[in-house]
């Protein structure tokens, strides 16, 4: 997933003194992020040259200068890892239908560590994420915390999953 915002100017019609970019880029591939990091500073850095290369004499030239404000770690749990075959094994034993969904959770960091780590839904139902609008009802929350509880009892051998 890629989202861009791009600011700049203080009026319409004015030329802008500064403009910026925040690019948010996520992969589940380590590789694959630094890839996309690479490729978007390149095409930044050829808009900027290409626009020098056009400005008006006296005037000064354009800039890009590239500030990390965040790094969101990449990687996977297998699908066949232990921590998964016991969550499956516990949403179908509760009569649910297991969904595999790559996000950035609160489990990116521990897999980026290659420690296998997965992220359950609680139950609910929920919509704009991450906006202004971002909204959630609790419907089906107790069964959620049952999903995550019989999941952890089959994580620690109390119940066999």
């Amino acid at each position: 997933m890629t989202v861009a915002r791009v600011s700049g100017g203080t009026t319409i019609n004015a030329i802008p003194s500064s403009c910026w970019i925040e690019l948010d880029i996520r992969s589940e591939g380590t590789a694959t992020l630094a890839e996309l990091e690479a490729q978007a500073r390149a095409v930044i850095g050829q808009a900027v040259s290409r626009a020098n290369s056009r400005r008006q004499r006296g005037t000064p030239a354009l800039q890009a200068q590239f500030d990390t404000i965040g790094q969101r770690p990449g990687g996977e749990t297998p699908a066949g890892a232990w921590i998964v075959r016991v969550a499956e094994a516990t949403t179908e034993l509760l009569g649910g239908s297991p969904e595999r969904i790559a996000a950035s959770t609160d489990a990116s960091a521990p897999i980026a560590l290659g420690i296998p780590a997965i992220t359950l839904g609680a139950g609910g139902e929920s919509g704009g994420t991450h906006t202004v609008d971002e909204w959630y009802a609790n419907t089906g929350g107790p069964e959620g915390i049952e999903r995550a509880l019989v999941t952890l009892l089959g994580l620690t051998g109390v119940w066999n999953a």
